[in-house]
């Protein structure tokens, strides 16, 4: 925690698209990250002692991510609908007999086939 705190505290005044990354996590207070905000201002950048209103304030913002698996977190519910089954119509092989145009049997026959 205190090193999340450290990284953050010496990244925020280089970087300052880094809080749209803490803003990301789901059910966070804009009010606390103003808050952290602005305690990480207010005092000298020493990175090492952290106040402990630090501390809180940080660990209240992240407390949804600590020891949990981020990827289950942020994961999205499928909801998969009764669809009907597909009746898929296979085609059986077919005699020449049986097939539309016929075997041909008609020509061979025919009064005017060539002998």
């Amino acid at each position: 925690m205190i090193s999340s705190i450290q990284t953050y505290e010496i990244l925020r005044p280089l970087f300052p698209g880094i809080v749209s990354v803490l803003r990301a996590i789901p059910d966070v207070d804009a009010h606390d990250l103003h808050r952290l905000d602005e305690k990480l201002a207010a005092q000298p950048a020493k990175p090492s002692k952290i106040d402990k209103s630090k501390r809180d304030l940080f660990k209240k913002i992240t407390s949804r991510l600590i020891g949990r698996n981020v990827g289950q977190l942020f994961k999205k519910e499928v909801y998969i609908l009764d669809l009907p089954t597909m009746h898929i119509i296979k085609d059986k092989p077919r005699s020449a007999i049986d097939a539309p145009e016929g075997a041909g049997l008609e020509r061979l026959f025919a009064p005017s086939a060539p002998t």
